[in-house]
């Protein structure tokens, strides 16, 4: 129920943001945003060539391998894809930038897009997309509950680690709250995972 009215409650305030903001910005964005997915698909596609069941979700689309047996491996693969497409738009934006003199704001805000949805993503957050490698390299390297263990452990360390800095910089520099948002943001979705699975890769 918590999730499913966080999961509305973003997808209306990034539909706001879409609206509001002027097409130089949202534009890069939902682009980010496609291209994250699209490396999904594409790993997807590559490791596995079956289908798969897509639902949108308030940054992007899940995307669940119904009844689809893979290897941990494979599993980090196309977990780690979406990222890496993030980071590889990222840097061809640098490249256009600084080589062929293609600056403007719009591009600069595709660069920092990209960066964070790549950067964020690959934190070792349950929820996320790098809290799935993680578990993936221990379920190759451990036991399946030891992994968990684990998993769960480090993932709620470092959305406390957020949350305490948040609340420092906040109070003591005067910085916006929207990491404050975001590690409360993370802490929900663990605590709703579904743990079953067919587990999503976002």
């Amino acid at each position: 129920m918590l999730n499913h009215l966080i999961t509305g409650l973003l997808g209306a305030a990034v539909l706001f943001i879409l609206i509001v903001e002027p097409p130089c910005y949202s534009l890069p964005l939902i682009i980010a945003i496609l291209l994250h997915e699209g490396g999904h698909l594409l790993a997807q596609r590559l490791l596995c060539g079956k289908r798969c069941r897509i639902r949108p979700v308030p940054f992007g689309l899940s995307i669940t391998l119904s009844n689809t047996m893979i290897s941990y491996k494979r599993e980090l693969m196309i977990c780690a894809a979406g990222p890496l497409a993030n980071l590889l738009a990222a840097c061809l934006s640098v490249l256009l930038m600084h080589s062929f003199g293609l600056y403007s704001d719009g591009m600069l805000f595709f660069l920092v897009c990209n960066l964070l949805l790549g950067v964020v993503n690959l934190l070792p957050v349950k929820t996320l997309d790098g809290g799935r490698i993680l578990l993936c390299l221990l379920l190759m390297l451990t036991l399946p509950h030891t992994a968990e263990r684990i998993s769960n452990g480090v993932s709620m360390a470092l959305i406390c680690l957020i949350w305490v800095s948040a609340v420092y910089l906040w109070l003591n520099i005067g910085q916006n709250p929207y990491l404050i948002f975001l590690s409360i943001y993370l802490f929900a979705l663990s605590l709703n995972k579904n743990c079953n699975k067919q587990n999503p890769i976002n």
